[in-house]
């Protein structure tokens, strides 16, 4: 008998609703089973939901003879017409997803996606250009994005988010989850502990900047916790339940970005930090990371660094002396350029968002940070959790917590926390650090007190 997931419980798939804030969503995921011999489900998923006919299906060289052979077979078992489209270590970026829209099947009605983040993505993005839905059959519990309304890619060279639509259904053979490498469990674990910093820096934007937060987001991601901490030990021994879990956590989380329409939930400075390294790694020709690994890690660094924070005493603070230290945008250019490369300016672009214009404008942001901080305080600790608890979670998996782990110099880490921030709009507990003069004067002693 077929189980949806823990979601079918919050009663959120395929449904419509309105959040007490009175905005209306809509969630077009229907469906999210992780089960035993779960292929042998997908025709009967695919006709549920009125996908028939041609498709397109998009896997790696990898994910295909995981289980993509095996899910074209059952299609063609029930009349459908699977257009097979094998890549070799893709990349989501544009250019493959241009080579993808050449080399797929005009005549297709719908996509089906094979494989966990990349695959997703491609697939996310190449059908809601084309107008047509698309499913995933998920092989790792490795990232947030597979129930998700946006895909993560690299354009013209700059990490971005871009608006798409979610998949009709999520198909993830228990098996196949609880076999997948280690790494990618792991990383799965990464991106998920990263939610009580990523909650915390999507409302220091709105106590300082008003941007909107939906308190739903807050508490479907907060349910969603205990599923991957307290089962942390058990997925190093790739426990069926501790795996299941893990995905449904995942899953839980793509809904939170598909609810509020942005990645802001799931997604702040530790988030930032990753996607610096990947854009660094392309300038210096290092092999990219697991993301959910390297969020794993920055986690650690931002939850310290928002415990630091928390020990200030602002009333002792000099903002007229704070605002000494303002720099101006255009001097940011050649750190810029020697980090990031050739799209430097594209980074500038976003960095020139929310930058303060002048010295003047710095000092009254630097004011108001002041004034408001003690109230923020209160309302930033209801979502975050311990430096010591996050950690604890992370190594009981077994998964990484330390900069050297990760394969990456400590010398470009620590470049990369002083201009994650730079490469989007978005304001972080990084732009806070900066302006209240705990970053870069500390930026040594939170790599220690981190523990990474």
């Amino acid at each position: 008998m077929m189980r949806d997931a823990e979601l079918k419980m919050c009663g959120l798939l395929g449904a419509r609703f309105k959040c007490a804030c009175g905005r209306e969503h809509f969630i077009p995921t229907k469906q999210v089973v992780v089960e035993n011999e779960a292929i042998g489900l997908l025709s009967e998923l695919c006709e549920r939901n009125g996908m028939t006919g041609k498709c397109n299906l998009l896997a790696d060289s990898t994910t295909y003879e995981v289980c993509g052979r095996e899910a074209a077979s059952e299609l063609r078992s029930s009349g459908i017409h699977p257009h097979e489209i094998v890549l070799d270590n893709p990349r989501a970026d544009e250019k493959t997803c241009e080579a993808v829209i050449s080399l797929a099947n005009p005549h297709g009605e719908f996509w089906l996606a094979v494989g966990s983040g990349t695959i997703n993505d491609i697939a996310k993005f190449v059908s809601t250009k084309a107008s047509q839905p698309y499913a995933v059959v998920a092989t790792a519990p490795s990232m947030n994005g597979y129930t998700s309304s946006i895909a993560a890619l690299t354009v013209g060279g700059l990490k971005m988010t871009l608006p798409a639509n979610p998949p009709v259904f999520v198909l993830a053979d228990l098996k196949v989850l609880c076999e997948a490498p280690y790494e990618l469990i792991a990383a799965g674990l990464g991106d998920a502990i990263s939610k009580p910093v990523s909650n915390a820096d999507w409302m220091l934007a709105h106590i300082f900047f008003g941007e909107h937060i939906c308190e739903f987001c807050l508490q479907l991601l907060s349910h969603a916790e205990p599923l991957y901490v307290q089962n942390a030990s058990a997925l190093k021994s790739r426990e069926p339940t501790a795996i299941r879990a893990l995905m449904e956590a995942l899953c839980l989380a793509g809904i939170a970005m598909t609810i509020a329409g942005s990645s802001s939930p799931v997604s702040g400075g530790e988030h930032l930090i990753s996607h610096a390294l990947d854009m660094h790694a392309s300038v210096i020709g290092r092999k990219v990371n697991l993301h959910g690994a390297q969020v794993g890690v920055a986690t650690l660094f931002s939850v310290a660094l928002y415990e630091r924070l928390f020990e200030l005493d602002v009333r002792k603070l000099n903002p007229y002396g704070l605002a000494q230290r303002y720099t101006a945008l255009d001097e940011w250019i050649t750190r810029l350029r020697r980090f990031f490369g050739e799209v430097y300016n594209r980074v500038f672009e976003q960095f020139a968002m929310k930058y303060p214009a002048s010295q003047d404008e710095f000092l009254r942001r630097v004011e108001c940070a002041i004034s408001v901080w003690e109230d923020a305080k209160s309302m930033l600790c209801k979502v975050l959790r311990s430096h010591d608890e996050l950690r604890k979670a992370l190594l009981e998996a077994g998964a990484p917590t330390k900069v050297d782990e990760l394969g990456i110099n400590r010398g470009e880490f620590r470049e990369a926390v002083m201009l994650a921030r730079t490469i989007r709009s978005r304001y972080t507990v990084l732009d806070l650090a900066s302006e209240l003069g705990i970053l870069p004067d500390e930026l040594d002693e939170l790599m220690e007190r981190s523990q990474i």
